[in-house]
């Protein structure tokens, strides 16, 4: 949390599953190296394991802020904030595979919110409700 009242969630792109994502790259492209085969077999290997070195390197940070002034959607090195005041709702929508939220503005705009930015949805709801923003699940 920032200040009083204030809600901040982050999210690094430094994690675990970035080293292990890398040394299982590595491990297929010496596997494969091992078979001499053709080139073209080595590109989604070198292209998996530069994506995770990328991302142990660069430490991409993901997030958002609610506060007085509005929700800020951090995505790498954009931020996006929207007033509280121009939100009507936010619709969660429950996949089997997670929860997919969408900003519902009162002049009618919808704006899907990316999961990788969000904390789990039992906290972005207590956070929202909180502050007055109505939450429905659909």
């Amino acid at each position: 949390m920032a200040a009083d009242g204030d809600f901040r969630f982050r999210r690094n792109g430094r994690s675990p599953l970035a080293g292990i994502a890398l040394v299982a790259s590595l491990g297929a492209i010496a596997l494969t190296a091992t078979t001499r085969a053709p080139w073209f077999l080595y590109l989604p290997m070198v292209a998996a394991a530069a994506e995770a070195l990328r991302m142990l390197i660069v430490n991409p940070v993901t997030g958002i802020d609610i506060d007085a002034a509005g929700l800020a959607l951090i995505d790498r090195r954009s931020r996006q904030t929207i007033r509280l005041a121009t939100i009507d709702h936010v619709a969660l929508t429950r996949w089997t595979d997670g929860v997919d939220v969408t900003l519902v503005l009162r002049d009618a705009r919808r704006i899907a919110v990316s999961s990788r930015l969000l904390p789990e949805s039992a906290v972005l709801r207590r956070e929202l409700e909180r502050r007055g923003v109505p939450v429905r699940a659909d």
